[in-house]
């Protein structure tokens, strides 16, 4: 049975050889490349027609991107969900944070009439429950109260649920999709290959779309 170390070293040639006939073609599109003559032996054989390059790269496009993605799907969880809803939690849990010091009220104190400054350090942001319309957050940490002429402060520990609506969760969601893109390899490693592969397909429609308008 081929093991993880095998089916690791297969993806990244497959991947290699997907990109190489993949930028291949787009040379061979860009140029409309031919082959005149080839060398056998140190014999040099003149064709009496060019040989086309388009047949066998296009043979060799569709034979690595099958093989590409085979070994794509063999490699297993690959990181994007853990870490998608890793980064989503974060940013909710940040979120949470902000909609509860927003709304947080002060115990009656003359010294914190109308506080100037209110921050909070949160040690903890868990979602407790996932409700149909709405994330329940429970946040565990301090919030800090400084009055207007800065001479007095307080610190008050907090273990507060914050709902938020799934209206307000699209935020989140696409901060964690711009981390994922920017921040980690994992689209430029599984998903790129992909998006470039296609680039040659794509001039190819293209082009049939031309011809069919004119």
């Amino acid at each position: 049975m081929t093991g993880v170390p095998d089916i690791h070293s297969g993806f990244f040639r497959q991947r290699r050889n997907l990109l190489v006939v993949s930028l291949g073609l787009l040379a061979f599109q860009s140029t409309g490349a031919v082959i005149r003559t080839f060398s056998l032996l140190g014999n040099t054989i003149q064709l009496e027609r060019p040989l086309s390059l388009a047949t066998p790269l296009w043979v060799g496009w569709l034979y690595w991107l099958i093989r590409y993605y085979q070994y794509f799907r063999d490699l297993g969880d690959k990181g994007f969900g853990t870490t998608y809803r890793s980064r989503v939690q974060l940013y909710v849990g940040q979120l949470a944070q902000a909609l509860f010091l927003r709304a947080y009220r002060p115990p009656r104190d003359e010294a914190f009439v109308g506080p100037s400054k209110r921050s909070g350090e949160f040690t903890r942001a868990d979602v407790v429950e996932y409700r149909p319309d709405a994330w329940v957050i429970e946040l565990h940490g301090t919030i800090t109260l400084t009055a207007k002429n800065g001479t007095h402060s307080s610190m008050q520990m907090v273990q507060e649920r914050v709902v938020i609506p799934l209206r307000m969760l699209w935020r989140p969601r696409l901060r964690a999709v711009w981390w994922i893109v920017v921040h980690t390899r994992l689209v430029s490693e599984y998903a790129l290959p992909f998006a470039v592969a296609t680039v040659p397909l794509g001039v190819e429609l293209f082009r049939l779309v031309r011809r069919l308008a004119t």
